[in-house]
């Protein structure tokens, strides 16, 4: 009975187990089918929106579902985004050609990826592009056209690192130059992006005979790794010295006051501008030795071994004539700057000599034993003529770099290094190397010959040889006032004022290859005349060259962000038509122009931080107000008010540096000028004799020309028109 009840159990389990797989049977077939019918409906819906005629409706179209299978739907472009419009082409087009897409679909599905101001550009283009052969031309023209990749290539060829991981810089600036349709040689790039690195980092990767990216990279892990280990130690930039002037702080880094780095920077060049009392001992005791000693390292200079003489009583550090001379000679590139005005003495054999340069010197050193490290930095040197040793570093040095001496152990350490340099003992017979300042003059003046004078007063008007000799006599008195090198206004400083203290650093535009040796010689003459000094700045504009009427070009700075954040002075010059209507009939006329006009104008030292620019690596402040900030106009007018004072105001015409001295007779107006002159060689005002008109009946003046007539003043303005021009006459 048990069994037979057992036995029937067994048969029930049976049937309902065959019963259940035929419904999950069932069950799997009415899904297989509704996921079909899901299919052919997604297709007849977009057939039903497809504006393709009948014949050329594509039925199967499953590669639908392999385009959002393999990540289409998460593909968007929008302008600003982070996908570059060279990866956003290549990732579609990769996913076409995986999901199998036809040639008529792939316009709508590369619109669908558009996002943005893209998708409405896509709006307004779409009737237009037949095929995609079209969307990808008009994308590429839209959004990484000539210019686009012209502006990249001169950002991978001209561009700066600021800071960061070197190792990921290389790799980024590496992915931007492969959206360059015209690939750069390997080599060269890495050229180009070794010339975003200080001189140290450049030097080192000569040294290693670096040309390939793979082994850039590893070079520049190796500074990050040593970068971060000082950090982290709260040291400096591990490796990586900044050299003078040079600021290597990303704009994060510039948005805080001070920091940690500040007191590890080598030395300035503005120790050279500085004043030579202050640098100068109060006595100098000399060695009477007949034999002294002097402690001597190795460093590699320029790829030659260079005992490199250490003397603490030098005031600065000192390279031979003769060494930067060979250097030369085998073309080998020094960075050097010109020096105005100093003068060295002691290591010379106790006379004084002229020095006229400075250089950028890298030196290596390496470790001892069987693991050999390197470590480069860089220090300024003063080129002397005869001095007694190629290569001498001084107490700036030892100060500036914390160098620390044991002469216990016979070592040096220097921050950053990761070892210890040994040094070793010279004689020197020489006596004491101390090299020490000596206070010079101010920058010599051009000056204008006599017969330079005697040609500006030829070309006075209706004036007999008495009263041209007088007019002679008058320019020669104040010939000092005549100059092609601005003066310096004394008793008048321009002051910035700061509404936002925020550091900020814009970096320079490439310098036309037509303007770039202009643009070098005049960054050297300002820094002959004490226009500009190199000095560490955490406000940096960029520089802009503007092309002057005569063709040649001026250098200005594009004090944009510094305008914006500085108080405006609303000082204005007077209405030119309220000028011209201050001449009268038969009046005599002078005009004078100021030689670099803003360059006469001193900057409070304080403020001179805010006009910071950047050029070739090196940073620099203006000493000078400079073309492009906002109140320089209003500080010029000021200064030439108050030098000139309310007498001038009857007979003197002032707009901005603009001077036009009119009198009513020729000894009237020799008075004036004579008034004017003595004013200008009291303040240490120039004026460019050759651009100087004097005693003239007719005169250039605020775009018109000033003529008399025998009915009267007239004043001539020259229209300008597109291919024309008309001349207006107005009797006064």
């Amino acid at each position: 009975m048990a069994r037979r009840k057992k036995s029937r159990c067994c048969e029930d389990e049976m049937e309902n187990t065959s019963r259940l797989e035929k419904i999950v049977e069932s069950l799997a077939q009415s899904m297989a089918k509704m996921q079909t019918n899901i299919s052919n409906l997604a297709v007849t819906i977009e057939n039903q929106n497809d504006s393709r005629p009948k014949g050329e409706v594509v039925f199967n179209k499953h590669y639908i579902s392999l385009w959002r299978d393999l990540g289409g739907g998460n593909v968007f472009f929008c302008p600003g985004g982070s996908l570059h419009p060279v990866q956003f082409l290549d990732k579609i087009e990769r996913l076409f050609r995986d999901a199998g897409v036809p040639d008529e679909a792939k316009v709508g599905l590369a619109i669908n990826c558009l996002r943005q101001s893209a998708a409405d550009w896509a709006l307004n283009k779409e009737k237009n592009l037949a095929s995609y052969d079209d969307f990808k031309r008009a994308f590429r023209e839209r959004y990484w056209n000539a210019e686009h990749e012209r502006a990249l290539y001169y950002d991978i060829k001209y561009g700066e690192y600021t800071g960061g991981s070197r190792g990921d810089y290389l790799l980024k600036i590496a992915g931007l130059a492969s959206y360059l349709s015209n690939s750069i040689d390997e080599g060269d790039l890495v050229t180009m992006i070794v010339d975003h690195f200080p001189t140290e980092i450049k030097r080192g990767v000569i040294l290693n005979g670096i040309k390939r990216l793979d082994d850039l990279e590893k070079y520049l892990r190796v500074l990050d790794g040593s970068y971060e280990d000082e950090r982290r130690r709260g040291g400096s930039r591990g490796n990586l010295r900044t050299p003078p002037g040079r600021n290597l702080g990303n704009q994060s880094n510039l948005q805080r006051e001070g920091g940690g780095n500040q007191n590890r920077e080598i030395r300035y060049l503005t120790s050279f501008n500085a004043e030579p009392e202050a640098l100068l001992s109060e006595s100098e005791e000399e060695s009477k030795e007949e034999n002294f000693k002097s402690p001597v390292f190795s460093g590699v200079i320029s790829g030659q071994l260079v005992d490199i003489l250490i003397d603490s009583g030098s005031q600065i550090s000192a390279v031979s004539e003769e060494f930067v001379s060979q250097l030369k000679d085998k073309e080998i590139l020094v960075p050097s700057l010109p020096i105005s005005d100093m003068s060295v003495s002691a290591a010379v054999g106790g006379k004084k000599y002229r020095v006229k340069e400075q250089v950028l010197l890298s030196v290596t050193v390496e470790s001892d034993g069987d693991n050999t490290q390197q470590f480069t930095f860089s220090n300024i040197c003063v080129v002397v003529p005869k001095l007694n040793t190629p290569v001498l570093f001084g107490s700036d040095w030892l100060v500036a770099s914390q160098v620390n001496l044991d002469f216990h152990k016979m070592v040096l350490s220097l921050p950053g290094a990761g070892f210890e340099i040994k040094i070793k003992f010279e004689n020197k017979r020489d006596g004491v190397l101390a090299l020490n300042f000596i206070a010079g003059q101010n920058v010599k003046r051009h000056t204008y010959t006599d017969s330079e004078f005697q040609q500006a007063v030829s070309k006075a008007e209706n004036l007999n040889e008495v009263e041209k000799n007088s007019l002679y006599t008058l320019l020669r008195k104040y010939d000092v006032v005549f100059s092609e090198t601005p003066g310096l206004i004394k008793g008048f400083e321009h002051t910035i004022k700061m509404k936002d203290k925020t550091p900020f650093f814009k970096r320079s535009y490439p310098i036309p290859v037509a303007y770039r040796n202009e643009v070098e010689r005049q960054v050297k003459e300002m820094v002959a005349w004490n226009v500009i000094e190199p000095a560490q700045t955490e406000f940096v504009s960029p520089l802009v060259v503007v092309k002057k009427r005569d063709g040649s070009a001026r250098i200005c700075l594009d004090a944009r962000m510094l305008n914006k954040r500085m108080e405006n002075d609303h000082v204005l010059p007077p209405r030119p038509e309220e000028l011209l209507m201050k001449f009268r009939k038969g009046q005599v006329l002078s005009t004078l122009d100021l030689t670099a006009s803003y360059w006469q104008i001193e900057i409070k030292e304080d403020d001179r931080k805010y006009t910071g620019f950047l050029y070739d690596n090196e940073t620099y402040v203006f000493k000078v107000l400079p073309f492009g900030l906002s109140t320089s106009v209003a500080s010029l007018i000021k200064a030439v008010k108050e030098i000139l004072g309310p007498q001038s105001e009857g007979f003197v015409s002032a707009y901005v540096d603009d001077l036009l001295i009119n009198s009513d007779n020729f000894e009237e107006h020799l008075k004036h000028l004579e008034f004017v002159l003595q004013k200008f060689k009291e303040r240490n005002v120039t004026v460019k004799l050759r651009k100087c008109m004097f005693v003239r009946s007719e005169v250039p003046y605020l775009g018109h020309i000033i003529s008399g007539k025998v009915y009267g003043w007239i004043l001539i303005a020259f229209v300008q028109y597109k291919n024309s021009q008309r001349q207006e006459t107005y009797e006064i």
